[in-house]
């Protein structure tokens, strides 16, 4: 089993070290806490383009390039995760670890050293990024940006959350906007570059079979330069109970299909013991194919093309997506309430459970397949209050009765039905 040790390195820096031997390939990261805003995530998200370009030990991509192949073709790339109305930004680098190495090889040393001359040694000109760096990838954001709209499906989730969550931080679409990012310059973005630094909460993890002490000393030793002085606050996610009334919304574009999206809220914190339930919840309900949405909307009534449904359990929003032709919007909402209903009922069908069941478990376990998945699993688990492990979830999660799955289905409020249609003559045809 892995040793998982966590300490607080300075005030508002936490190291979490997950030391084991089943993994050859070692995983570092550092994570800036942000509160998801809509007058930042432009920033939030340019600076770590900007940051990425290069730093004063190595200016450019052909240096860092050749900086990775010295620490034997490690991947250095940035990260930018949400969880609720936090973002997590930052850089992660995957590497050849040391153990598996040469003897005497310190290969964790230089990927660490390498992360923290990105972030916090840029390659400046007079104490400011770059001009030409923050012009080029300012244009790059504002592209790729403007591209969400070709992932039709992807854009009705953004758009249904952006409706339902219209007053609060979680409805801001975490790159910003490509008028946000028209306004940034590089003193702008600077000065928000320092203030991250300054202010923000900072998560470093480790995944290999170096111990805690080593790789803690390592880190120490890379990040010293870190300012400090102010208090590194952490965010919070705002959680609101369900509104009283479903609403609709109908977007019109050039599609020919029409996207679906069901908007819900679980009516409140959902609690770190129910984490299981909530996650055998979601793959009986639809998260699966097994699920009964996909087997009654999709495959008995062919009234959808694909369906699924996904959680945040960070705020506490449920949503359901559907692949439709224009014409059956009011039929697979109603066969999805219809689920729904039958779920709160207690009408479930025993073999599904199961294998929701086995399916969360499964899911569980596979994170500890991967140093990166584990990254985002840990600092997902500090944020909500939580030490359990994936195989202690994954117990859990094949002991959930059909009266938790009740229970859950029960704190399931429909807010938003929101549907990417056709254009407008389509609908009059």
């Amino acid at each position: 089993m892995e040793k998982i040790t966590q300490r607080e390195l300075l005030p508002g820096v936490r190291l979490c070290c997950v030391q084991t031997d089943r993994l050859r390939t070692g995983t570092f990261s550092v994570s800036f806490l942000r509160r998801l805003q809509q007058e930042d995530a432009a920033k939030n998200a340019l600076v770590l383009n900007v940051l990425a370009r290069g730093c004063r030990a190595w200016p450019d991509m052909r240096r860092l390039k050749a900086a990775c192949q010295e620490a034997c073709g490690a991947v250095v790339e940035p990260e930018y995760r949400q969880y609720g109305e936090i973002l997590a930004a930052g850089f992660g680098a995957a590497f050849p670890d040391d153990p598996w190495l040469p003897a005497g090889s310190r290969n964790l040393e230089r990927v660490i050293r390498l992360v923290s001359d990105l972030c916090l040694d840029p390659d400046t000109r007079g104490g400011l990024l770059r001009n030409d760096y923050v012009l080029s990838e300012r244009q790059n954001l504002r592209d790729r940006i403007l591209t969400a709209v070709n992932d039709k499906p992807t854009y009705a989730r953004i758009r249904a959350r952006a409706l339902m969550c219209a007053d609060e931080d979680y409805g801001v679409y975490p790159l910003g906007s490509p008028e946000e990012a028209e306004k940034i310059t590089h003193l702008i973005l600077t000065r928000h570059y320092q203030q991250m630094l300054a202010v923000s909460p900072v998560r470093l993890f480790y995944c290999g079979a170096l111990p805690f002490e080593q790789v803690r000393d390592t880190v120490l030793d890379s990040f010293l330069t870190l300012p400090g002085g102010e208090e590194r606050r952490m965010p919070e996610t705002e959680i609101r109970d369900s509104a009283a009334v479903l609403r609709s919304e109908t977007e019109y574009m050039d599609v020919e299909q029409g996207t679906l999206v069901l908007g819900c809220r679980l009516g409140g914190y959902v609690a770190p013991q129910e984490q299981p339930v909530l996650e055998v919840f979601n793959r009986y309900y639809g998260a699966s194919h097994t699920s009964r949405l996909f087997r009654t909307v999709r495959e008995q009534k062919s009234l959808c093309y694909s369906i699924s449904s996904g959680c945040d359990r960070h705020k506490a929003v449920f949503t359901v997506t559907a692949g439709i032709a224009f014409d059956k919007r009011y039929e697979v909402m109603e066969a999805v309430l219809e689920e729904l209903d039958r779920c709160r009922a207690g009408e479930l069908i025993p073999e599904d459970l199961e294998a929701a069941r086995v399916s969360a478990a499964a899911a569980y376990r596979m994170t500890g397949d991967k140093g990166g998945a584990l990254d985002s699993f840990y600092l997902g688990q500090e944020l909500l209050g939580s030490s359990a492990r994936p195989e202690e979830l994954a117990a859990l999660a094949l002991e959930v009765s059909p009266e938790d799955v009740i229970r859950m289905a029960q704190r399931v409020q429909p807010e938003l039905d929101y549907f990417l249609r056709g254009p407008e003559k389509e609908a009059e045809a």
